[in-house]
């Protein structure tokens, strides 16, 4: 993914997501990858959004379950997000996948082809409002807060049997991306300009859970697609 993110000189999410469009860090860190359009990276080095504002201290890789993983997805144990091992999310990735830049409040992979297969975000803020002060719709929050972006395809649906919805964000013609969220204890991330972002949001029992990706046109069929299967291995209680 590639999302942008304003972030502290230890983070590495935003989903540089390159998921589709998202931008690394400018802190110098090096970009693991996400690409939606987070501004950290929602490429978070290996996703595509960019993350914008940086965190206080996430160095904690929180790798999951059991807090070992690293950058290597290799067996399959649940992760859970970075510096926040209570944080009711749990990933369970693919040994296909590749663990991105390590950011607090998130977990991003990739996989073969430059793909951003998902980042998992905790969300502290959204559009400038605390994720608890949120109403329930956040689609429709979106685009009445947001005239800067577009959201299309909105959907709602379960994930771990609990109402969400699914949406894709672009942005309006000749707007700037900004933040649109900011990650718990973390970085701020904004959508790629030219590039859609796919958007799951569901509430767990702490708080909002943004679960998304982005990319290029010409590999948005293939990321669509493993982003479908990542949802599936993803457990929010």
């Amino acid at each position: 993914m590639n999302t942008v993110r304003t972030t502290v000189p230890v983070l590495a999410l935003t989903l540089a997501l390159s998921i589709g469009g998202c931008t690394p860090p400018t802190d110098g860190t090096a970009p693991a990858e996400p690409g939606a359009g987070a501004t950290p990276t929602a490429q978070e080095a290996a996703t595509t959004a960019t993350a914008t504002t940086p965190a206080s201290g996430a160095e904690d890789d929180g790798a999951g379950a059991s807090d070992g993983a690293s950058d290597g997805a290799g067996a399959e144990e649940a992760h859970r997000l970075s510096g926040l091992a209570d944080y009711p999310v749990e990933v369970t990735p693919d040994p296909g996948w590749s663990r991105a830049a390590i950011e607090k409040g998130t977990l991003t992979y990739t996989a073969a082809g430059g793909i951003t297969v998902i980042s998992v975000h905790a969300v502290e803020s959204l559009a400038g409002v605390p994720a608890a002060d949120l109403p329930e719709d956040v689609a429709a929050f979106l685009q009445e807060q947001r005239p800067d972006i577009v959201l299309s395809d909105v959907t709602a649906m379960t994930l771990s049997g609990r109402d969400a919805h699914r949406f894709t964000v672009t942005m309006s013609e000749g707007s700037t991306p900004t933040d649109l969220w900011r990650v718990v204890e973390g970085s701020g991330y904004k959508p790629l300009p030219e590039e859609p972002m796919e958007v799951v949001a569901v509430r767990s029992s702490q708080g909002l859970v943004l679960l998304w990706t982005e990319s290029t046109t010409d590999r948005r069929e293939a990321t669509l697609a493993a982003f479908e299967a990542a949802l599936e291995r993803v457990v929010v209680g």
